[in-house]
């Protein structure tokens, strides 16, 4: 297990509203213990990503991706 602050931290250096943030951990506590083994951080980190590449390029002029 990671430690709790460890992901914390992660979730909110994303700079995603909190709603966003609660979403991305439901979906990737698979096991619905409130905690995050190491295949359910990957999981965060997948989502995380590609909640903000999709935020960012949908600023971007069409030209840029």
């Amino acid at each position: 297990m990671y430690k709790l602050y460890v992901i914390i931290q992660v979730l909110l250096n994303s700079n995603l509203p909190v709603d966003v943030l609660g979403r991305v951990w439901d979906l990737s506590d698979i096991d619905a213990d409130g905690l995050l083994d190491r295949d359910e951080f990957t999981v965060v980190c997948y989502l995380l990503c590609n909640v903000v590449v999709s935020t960012y390029a949908a600023c971007l002029p069409s030209f840029m991706y």
